[in-house]
């Protein structure tokens, strides 16, 4: 007790004046060091994040209405096109070709007047009769278009362009035999106005007639264009994680870089019900979960969206974490610099003490388990070598006990699982020899005792437990020859085995008993020609071995018995017990059999 005591006494001794020491000299400065830093730092950062990221909304925003200004010349310059208005005067909506004639030259004006290197994705005129325009995009389901969203805001905006921000293509023309994903159109946002064509070629304005239908002008976008130029000119470079989204007043999303608020869905935030009209950018902060965002936002003067920029404050400060490390690093060295001879003295103890042990662990490492720390009783670490000792013979012990022991079980259960397999073909096969020796019908005994002597010498000379495939195969048919000379040809073998598989590994005659069942007991009694059926198929993981006959089949109560060792006929149950210790209880025998219709053996093995 008393030796323990003064152990005891000294190990503290040791950790409190270690303990003292890196928190007078380290710890404690670094600390409030660290929380100055942090607290400046992250003032300074949020300000500087604040006003890059307006300048990038606000930069974005300038692009997009750069992008979507030339819309409104667009419309107004096909209002004035005489073209146009001659086409829709004179045109016979009843006559399908004066249509299709139509549409041919309205596509021509459309294109012609589309600016180049023009991102529009399409283009049309609709009307409630016709769709004039490029003919390979954006199909409207006939008296669809005239019922939707796009059709009711042109109507009302009475002649101005309107915006209508991405939409459903399956939910806005109520279709339900297609998804989004199947057209590429699927997601789109679109600018429509109500044409009103008029000719001023003569120096008077002339305007149709109040009984012809005024097409919509519908021009489309696709949200992957919008999306490709805010993160052209967005703020990567400051915080590559930033979300930028352009949405509407209501929070109707466009387009995003955030999967969250995909296309069609809204974009709800407390901020934005809060802000007023005509304001045109500004910044905020919101939360998202436990998540603090900090949001930049700039209107579009075209669209009246907003693009905002969303980015979570701890990527703002990461910046600021990794300085104090750096900072961290600098103070350490200084004082490792100061404390340099104290630290020197106790490290060169305490690793003099260690040296011993950390050669004992890598010894235990490499699997020499019987290792052991010489040690005095009188060293202060004495304790701690004994119970690293006492480590070192438990892990030992333990090693035997559940490998070893394991290991001498697994073979002698295959062991045992071969000698009853052995006899049980042995017994069988002389029993036919014999009987076909009775029937007189030497030459044929004499051919199944040559197999059967070429059998018992693949069996017995190696103790092996996995063989090559293409060696159990040979032995395989060597056993069904003796069984069909035994049976007069009453069935026949078909192998279908790919060639591949035949150098792979596989437990010695794993085949034989599932063939021997199937001819022994499936083709008992049966009046048809018996079928056997041997073939292999893989996966990724897995080789699949199935023995397949028409013979008799069994209930499934017999199914059971056959694999759970009950009845006469052990062969599946030892083949499946043999897997199983070799492979685990992952693998094994399948048995597939309806009365009357044949029964199927599948053998799985790892690939």
């Amino acid at each position: 007790m008393e030796k323990w005591k003064h152990k005891r006494k000294i190990y503290w001794k040791l950790r409190t004046q270690l303990l003292v020491l890196f928190l007078v000299l380290t710890i404690v400065p670094l600390i409030i060091f660290s929380i100055l830093i942090y607290r400046n730092s992250v003032k300074s950062i949020t300000e500087q994040a604040q006003g890059y990221f307006m300048q990038s909304v606000e930069k974005s925003s300038v692009i997009v209405d750069k992008e979507f200004d030339y819309i409104d010349e667009f419309a107004q310059k096909l209002n004035i096109d005489s073209r146009l208005y001659e086409i829709f005067k004179n045109l016979d909506k009843t006559d399908e070709v004066s249509l299709m004639n139509a549409n041919s030259r309205i596509t021509a004006i459309l294109n012609a007047y589309k600016p180049w290197g023009s991102n529009i994705y399409s283009v049309h005129l609709v009307t409630s009769y016709f769709r004039f325009g490029e003919e390979d995009k954006n199909f409207y389901p006939k008296g669809a278009f005239m019922n939707s969203r796009l059709e009711k805001e042109a109507r009302e905006a009475k002649g101005s362009v309107c915006w209508i921000p991405t939409y459903s293509y399956t939910d806005m023309f109520g279709i339900n035999n297609l998804t989004d994903a199947q057209v590429e159109y699927g997601s789109l946002f679109t600018a429509v106005c109500q044409m009103n064509f008029c000719d001023v070629s003569s120096g008077r304005v002339e305007r149709l007639r109040e009984s012809v239908e005024k097409p919509i002008l519908v021009i489309n976008y696709t949200e992957e264009f919008l999306m490709s130029l805010i993160r052209r000119y967005g703020a990567k470079d400051i915080v590559s994680d930033a979300d930028y989204l352009v949405i509407d007043r209501e929070g109707n999303v466009i387009c995003s870089s955030d999967p969250a608020y995909g296309a069609s869905r809204r974009y709800q935030a407390d901020w934005l019900g809060t802000l007023k009209k005509g304001t045109n950018s500004g910044y905020t902060t919101e939360k998202d979960g436990r998540e603090r965002y900090m949001v930049t936002y700039a209107q579009s003067e075209i669209t009246d969206w907003l693009v905002v920029a969303r980015v979570p404050v701890h990527l703002l400060i990461q910046d600021v974490e990794r300085n104090i490390r750096s900072y961290i690093i600098a103070i350490m060295v200084i004082l490792l610099l100061l404390s340099a001879v104290s630290s020197y003295m106790i490290s060169r103890y305490i690793n003099r003490k260690i040296y011993g042990t950390i050669h004992m662990i890598d010894q235990v490492g490499t699997g020499q388990f019987g290792s052991l720390i010489t040690y005095d009783d009188r060293d202060e670490f004495s304790f701690f070598y004994e119970k690293l000792n006492e480590m070192s013979r438990n892990i030992k012990a333990l090693i035997y006990e559940n490998y070893e022991v394991k290991l001498q079980q697994k073979d002698f259960e295959i062991m045992i699982l071969t000698i009853q397999l052995n006899p049980h073909f042995l017994y069988n096969t002389l029993n036919i020899i014999n009987w076909t020796c009775l029937a007189g019908d030497t030459p044929k005994a004499s051919r199944m005792i040559v197999d059967l002597s070429r059998m018992l010498q693949y069996t017995s000379q190696s103790r092996k437990q996995l063989v090559y495939l293409k060696d159990d195969i040979d032995w395989l048919k060597r056993y069904i020859e003796i069984m069909q000379i035994r049976y007069e040809n009453q069935f026949e073998v078909n192998f279908d085995i790919p060639e591949e598989l035949m150098e792979k590994e596989v437990p010695k005659l794993f085949l034989q008993p599932l063939v021997e069942n199937a001819i022994v007991h499936g083709f008992k009694n049966s009046e048809e020609r018996g079928i056997l059926e041997i073939s292999a198929e893989t996966d990724e993981e897995n080789i699949c071995f199935t023995v397949e006959d028409n013979g008799a089949g069994m209930t499934q109560q017999r199914v059971k018995e056959v694999l759970k060792f009950t009845g006469t006929s052990i062969g599946v149950a030892n083949t499946d017990r043999r897997i199983k210790i070799l492979y685990g209880e992952a693998y094994g025998v399948s048995l597939h059999s309806q009365l009357g219709e044949g029964t199927a053996v599948v053998v799985t093995i790892p690939k």
